[in-house]
Order: C-alpha cells, then sequence, then structure tokens
C-alpha cells in the first residue's frame, strides 16, 4: 500500500525527526488515488461516468459558474433617515408554541454558566459543555434535524415517530411547546396517549437530565418502545463542521449493561490533548418499564448526561 501522508508539523515530532510517515491508510484516499490513475490512463472516463448519471447532469452548468469581476456597491442610506424607536416588551417567564404552525420556531437556553443546552420548539437543539460541542448540530432551519430526540413505536407497528414535531412527527399526533426560565417541556397528544418529556439542565453538576412521562387516555393497555438517539461529537463546533466524517473517527463507544449506561469516549489527536468522556445513562424507570442494549453506539435510553475531560 501507499503510504497515507508525511506530517512536517513540528508539534508531532519526536526523537528530533524533521517529519513523520503517517502509516494510516484510509479508504477513500486510497480510491482518489486509484480515481486519477484511471482519469490519466483511460482519457478521463471517470469523468465520462459520472456525467452520464442525468442527475449529475442537470447541474453540471454550475461547474462554469465564474466569480463576478465587478460587484456593484451598496448605496448608503439618506442621511435625513431617523432610526426608529424600538418598543421595550417585558419579560415572558413563559413561552408557549405550537411548531407544527409556526414558520419560525423559538430557541431557549438552559445553561449553569458551564454546562449549556440549546433548544428549538420542535424539540432540536444541542449540548455545550465549556465551548466543546456534545452533541452534532447545525444550524438549518429547512431541516433542523439534530438534536437529542426521543422516539417511540407502538407494538405491532413498524414505523417510530418522535414525541416531539422533529424530526419525525406522527400525523396523528398534535405538538406543543412550553419553555421556562429553569426548563423546557415538549407535549405530544394522541386520542389515547400522552408525551410529555422535561429538560433540566442541573445548577450545581455539568449535566442534563431528561425526563420522560407517558399517560394512557384511553381504556385499553398500550405496549410502546422508546429509544433515544443523539450524534455525538465531544469535539469543538469548527473541527466538526469542517469534516464530521473525520471527527467521527475519534469517538469510542462501551455500553454498560449492569448500569444501564452508555460511555463515550474521544480519543486525543495530539500528546498534549486530554480525551473527551461523557455519559449518556437511565435514571430511573417506573415498575414495568425496562431498558434494552442500545442499537448503536449512538442510541440509548432516555436519561442524563454527564461530560468531563480525562486527566
Amino acid at each position: 500500500g501507499f503510504i497515507e501522508a508525511v506530517d512536517y508539523t513540528p508539534q508531532r515530532q519526536t526523537a528530533g525527526a524533521g517529519f513523520t510517515l503517517v502509516r494510516t491508510y484510509m479508504a477513500h484516499h486510497q480510491a482518489m488515488g486509484f480515481v486519477a490513475l484511471t482519469a490519466l490512463l483511460a482519457d478521463d472516463a471517470p469523468r465520462r461516468w459520472l456525467m452520464s448519471d442525468p442527475h449529475v447532469k442537470a447541474v453540471a452548468t454550475l461547474l462554469h459558474e465564474r466569480a463576478p469581476r465587478e460587484v456593484a456597491p451598496l448605496q448608503a442610506p439618506p442621511a435625513d433617515l431617523l432610526p426608529r424607536k424600538r418598543a421595550v416588551r417585558k419579560a415572558r417567564m413563559v413561552r408557549e408554541s405550537e411548531p407544527l404552525a409556526e414558520t419560525l420556531p423559538l430557541t431557549h437556553m438552559l445553561t449553569n454558566g458551564r454546562y449549556s443546552v440549546v433548544l428549538r420548539s420542535h424539540g432540536g437543539g444541542y449540548s455545550n459543555w465549556d465551548g466543546v460541542a456534545i452533541t452534532r448540530w447545525r444550524d438549518d432551519l429547512l431541516r433542523d434535524q439534530h438534536g437529542s430526540f426521543t422516539m417511540l413505536r407502538r407494538a405491532g407497528e413498524a414505523d417510530w415517530f418522535s414525541n416531539t414535531a422533529r424530526p419525525a412527527p406522527d400525523p396523528r399526533a398534535r405538538y406543543a411547546a412550553r419553555m421556562q426560565a429553569e426548563r423546557a417541556l415538549f407535549e405530544a397528544t394522541w386520542p389515547d396517549l400522552h408525551s410529555c418529556t422535561t429538560v433540566w439542565v442541573s445548577p450545581e453538576d455539568d449535566c442534563e437530565l431528561r425526563q420522560v412521562e407517558l399517560t394512557n387516555r384511553g381504556d385499553q393497555p398500550l405496549a410502546l418502545d422508546l429509544v433515544s438517539c443523539f450524534e455525538a461529537t465531544l469535539a469543538p463546533q469548527r473541527g466538526d463542521e469542517a469534516h464530521p466524517a473525520f471527527s467521527n473517527l475519534f469517538i469510542q463507544a462501551r455500553w454498560d449493561e449492569a448500569q444501564h449506561a452508555l460511555h463515550l469516549r474521544r480519543r486525543p489527536r495530539l500528546f498534549d490533548e486530554a480525551a473527551m468522556r461523557a455519559v449518556f445513562f437511565l435514571a430511573g424507570v417506573d415498575a414495568g418499564a425496562g431498558c434494552a442494549k442500545p442499537a448503536r453506539p449512538a442510541g440509548g435510553a432516555p436519561g442524563a448526561e454527564d461530560c468531563r475531560p480525562e486527566g
């Protein structure tokens, strides 16, 4: 195989060496090399294969766009334009929302000064600890599919639905959100079921807590499966946005069956970096409820998160 790269960064050299051979072989980097060789030896065959796809051919004109040579200057506003007086609104301790009926969702922050959780009224959002993103986040109002979500499925049904308005709302349910100073509540109501999810940030410890309450409103027993899902990053937001696939390579996960806890660890990239750890665990359930092992490393059961640096 080929050497992946040669690293000349002085901080990463040992024993006074001028460079280090990076003996990590990434499949997609190897593939890029083979595609380049094929293009050279087979008269740009990969380019012809790509452009034969109708979806790519439909937007091929975008490859020929050029940056404008001249940009029209913006006109200065009239000097006699007086600023409008802004009306001061009274602060409200409670904000209520129907997320599926709103164009722009409400945004709410819960924090103790170190650990912060930012939530939108439809359930999306992210967690952050001391400048480190705990969960993945992209500021995309169109899809807004990132956050910590709880999904539920009825016995005998194949589809999963979220108990918040995102990412997978149930058309049979009515969703509502209520933002308070110290907590956020998300409600979903069906004819025979009511779900209320409450989110707090501990004022003493750097952790968040999520409580899911389910109420049977009908006269028949209900059997439900619940799963909590999120994407862990444990990295600065800018680094994760630059290369999320590369960032995922440093995340390790371990499920503790005895404690019903998912342990997450981010391996350090440099010698002087400290590893980051986060724990996602089930704090408690009522009688009759159970907990199962997560199907993927990024999922667990509704509970709490705690994070701290290692070392």
